[in-house]
């Protein structure tokens, strides 16, 4: 049986996650929850099928049950398509605390509970989300056309979140590769004047919210680097192309920050779209 980690916030409450194959996985119920997404099981049939696994986990009464968990991907697809005006601070929690965190040392810092208080706070979560699936089902006078209005808004963001699939394969070996891409994107959604570049409004902005949310100046590192390479008796030519890219690359915790920073950019810039 995977081992659960389960994560509290005192606004979405309580989200449980699993390790499959060194990825991480949410329950797809405790997300349907937070996103205020009716019928968790109907949504399985919008999803990336190998983005979807079936886990064994334990009830408020101590029995053992099928779950459905998710990938990164699906979790961003169903963020994307939510109605939820919180949906976006979700994402902000998730790709800025819990992934780094899983991704760093593969657990969550959390007070320990005792069993009976796991299985207390796990009755509390299955009780919230009973409560607003009815709640819900109240609210929709037609099932049917609801979901084909849904289905087709889906598809229309669909075309417009293809990228966001590939989020979810960034990381600290590959992340340099991803990241034109991802500005390529945002440069054609970020509201700028027409006499600015729209690709360096792209770059400067994603740099200002990474020195704003990190604290550290980005042009201060640079001209260090610089520096050091000049006294080693570096070329200028070698000295001329170091950039922002090149001292975020020195550091895994601004690696990290900024990863999820461009996730939240582009979710950001085509949900605005």
């Amino acid at each position: 049986m995977n081992e659960l980690q389960i994560f509290n916030d005192k606004q979405f409450g309580q989200i449980r996650t699993a390790m499959i194959n060194d990825e991480p996985y949410f329950m797809l119920a405790d997300v349907c929850r937070v996103l205020e997404i009716a019928n968790p099981r109907n949504t399985l049939q919008r999803l990336n099928k190998n983005g979807v696994h079936n886990i064994d986990t334990i009830d408020s009464m101590g029995r053992t049950q099928q779950a459905n968990f998710i990938n990164e991907s699906n979790l961003y697809k169903l963020a994307f398509t939510s109605r939820k005006k919180e949906a976006e601070k979700f994402t902000d929690w998730v790709t800025g605390e819990i992934l780094p965190t899983l991704r760093k040392t593969g657990t969550y810092s959390m007070q320990k509970t005792n069993p009976l208080e796991a299985l207390q706070q796990i009755g509390q979560s299955i009780n919230k989300t009973i409560e607003a699936l009815v709640e819900q089902d109240k609210r929709m006078k037609n099932i049917e056309m609801v979901t084909r209005v849904q289905n087709d808004r889906i598809g229309d963001m669909e075309k417009k979140m293809q990228l966001v699939y590939d989020c979810g394969t960034i990381n600290r070996d590959n992340w340099r590769t991803h990241v034109r891409p991802l500005i390529n994107q945002i440069a054609k959604y970020i509201p700028v004047l027409d006499s600015t570049d729209r690709f360096s409004a792209a770059w400067q902005e994603s740099y200002k919210r990474l020195e704003q949310k990190f604290n550290c100046n980005l042009t201060l590192r640079v001209n260090n680097k610089k520096e050091r390479l000049r006294l080693a008796g570096a070329t200028k030519k070698v000295i001329a192309k170091i950039n922002n890219l090149d001292v975020i690359g020195e550091d895994k915790r601004l690696i990290e920050c900024y990863i999820a920073i461009l996730k939240r950019m582009v979710l950001e810039y085509k949900r605005a779209a």
